[in-house]
């Protein structure tokens, strides 16, 4: 019972609390430059976007006018915190250099004389990708980095490298998963606005919020706002290799539909009942089936809960009944051994079970029984055992073990008949021993070992009485006679044949 009470308990708190994804994000805004000109909106872009994570449940990492070290120190961080992420979202604002196709992000100390010096003043965007798809499942990146660029444009004068362009080059969603987003196409320059932020954040933050918006959705409008407030100049572009979709807030419950919320609500219960349902449906404790019946209350599952209870408790009411007809009938026989000591007599063989009538079946006590409770036979049949016919040799030792408490099972001959039943059932009666069925498994020679007294009273024959836990021949019964004169001669005439062996048939005297 209490496995199933805890098995409620779970399920009850399972419906209620869904275990949620865990979300880590990296915001980061440069716009103090150093060595090019000042950008405005970058910080603000960045700040915004990171409340609107955190709004959102997201674990953030926000910097802002990151220098070099910084910077390095920042995604180093960032990568520590994706332990155990499931959803990582980037958001970069600020410039990017593109040279031969790899994009590296500019902290606002960068110095860019030769290309050499993009490995030591730059990050490279790979080295962030990298550590997203360590940890993560879910990739997202938001890159609000494609402005016109001064450092690329003093790079493109003293380099050899005919690689580097405006904007930023295309970063592949090579890997399941990801999805990413540009603030234009790439190769191509973004505006950086003239509001407190840039066209893309200040679109992006008007959607990203919106409940029950899948992020593709979520794209297709902030492109179109994009596009219309720059005077069809800067079209957002995305990649995707997600495999399926993805909400940054999931839908607010209906309120303006009753009807519907009900039916959702009656479906969360009826999925409810049914876990309930399967933690009871093969019980064989009836406390546990009248405790899950109080929270399956009238719905369809508490209807297959009460058949099976009553299928338990017919059961247990016929068992008891064939457990006391079985008792009563061994009663009337005297127990094997229960001659008189002493008191030499014919062995009479062991009458034969009586010949079946015609349609008598030793089972149909509990097929009765069963008809008359409605689903109760479903109940009855789960409950038979369903395993294959029991051996001989386990059949001979519990025949030993029940000669052994008492109840005399007749010879240990591994043959499970009527006498086995009956002296199981006088088992289970004396012994207070609640047995489902009367027939031999493990469980029932385990149940048995385990009783080391007595368990069905001693029966003695007529003529005997129980002395030391044994029959013997009652004394004061049997008075001492004199030999009578004929009896003296029979007994000293060797031509008298004793009688004391001889039994009459069809009017003579046959003597052994």
């Amino acid at each position: 019972m209490t496995r199933v009470l805890v098995a409620l308990a779970f399920v009850l708190f399972a419906s209620g609390w869904a275990s949620a994804e865990r979300r880590v994000a990296l915001v980061i805004g440069n716009a103090g430059y150093v060595n090019a000109a000042v950008l405005k909106n970058p910080v603000n872009d960045a700040t915004d976007v990171a409340s609107a994570l955190e709004r959102l449940g997201f674990e953030v990492v926000l910097g802002t006018d990151l220098d070099q070290s910084k910077l390095r120190r920042t995604v180093k961080r960032y990568s520590e915190m994706l332990v155990g992420a499931d959803v990582a979202v980037f958001f970069y604002a600020g410039h990017a250099v593109q040279v031969d196709g790899q994009n590296y992000l500019a902290p606002i100390d960068t110095d860019l004389e030769r290309e050499s010096d993009l490995d030591f003043e730059t990050i490279s965007l790979d080295l962030v990708k990298r550590q997203m798809e360590r940890e993560a499942r879910t990739l997202i990146f938001f890159l609000d980095a494609c402005r016109d660029n001064p450092l690329t444009r003093r790079l493109g004068t003293r380099s050899r490298s005919t690689g580097n362009s405006k904007g930023l080059a295309r970063l592949d969603a090579n890997g399941e998963g990801t999805f990413i987003a540009y603030a234009t196409q790439p190769d191509n320059v973004a505006l950086d606005g003239a509001g407190r932020n840039s066209p893309f954040t200040t679109a992006l933050l008007a959607n990203i919020e919106r409940p029950g918006v899948e992020i593709s959705e979520l794209m297709t409008d902030v492109r179109r706002s994009v596009y219309e407030e720059t005077g069809e100049r800067q079209l957002p572009w995305t990649n995707s290799s997600l495999l399926g979709q993805f909400y940054f807030k999931d839908a607010l419950p209906s309120e303006t539909d009753p009807a519907q919320a009900e039916r959702d609500r009656k479906l969360e219960r009826l999925e409810l009942e049914a876990q309930v349902w399967e933690t009871i449906r093969n019980s064989t404790d009836s406390e546990s089936i009248r405790q899950a019946l109080k929270e399956l209350g009238e719905g369809p599952y508490a209807e297959l809960a009460r058949a099976r209870l009553a299928a338990l408790e017919a059961q247990k009411s016929v068992t008891a009944a064939v457990a006391k007809a079985t008792g009563e009938s061994s009663a009337e026989q005297p127990s094997a051994g229960a001659a008189p000591v002493g008191e030499d007599k014919p062995v009479a063989k062991a009458a034969p079970d009586p010949a079946p009538q015609p349609g008598a079946d030793e089972e149909k006590p509990v097929e009765v029984a069963l008809a008359e409770i409605p689903g109760a036979r479903d109940g009855a049949d789960k409950a038979k055992p369903t395993n294959a016919e029991p051996s001989r040799e386990l059949v001979r030792s519990i025949q030993k073990e029940l000669q052994r408490v008492g109840c005399d099972p007749g010879s240990a001959d591994g043959v499970w008949g009527r006498r086995s039943r009956s002296a199981l059932g006088d088992f289970s009666r004396h012994g207070e021993v609640d047995l489902a069925l009367l027939e031999p498994d493990d469980d029932l020679l385990d149940t048995l070992k385990s009783r080391q007294d007595r368990v069905c009273p001693l029966q003695c024959g007529r003529g005997q009485v129980e002395k030391d836990g044994r029959c013997v021949a009652d004394a004061s019964a049997r008075a001492p006679q004199k030999k009578t004169a004929s009896a003296a001669r029979r007994s000293t005439n060797p031509a008298r044949r004793s009688t004391s062996n001889c039994m009459r048939f069809n009017g003579q005297l046959i003597c052994d």
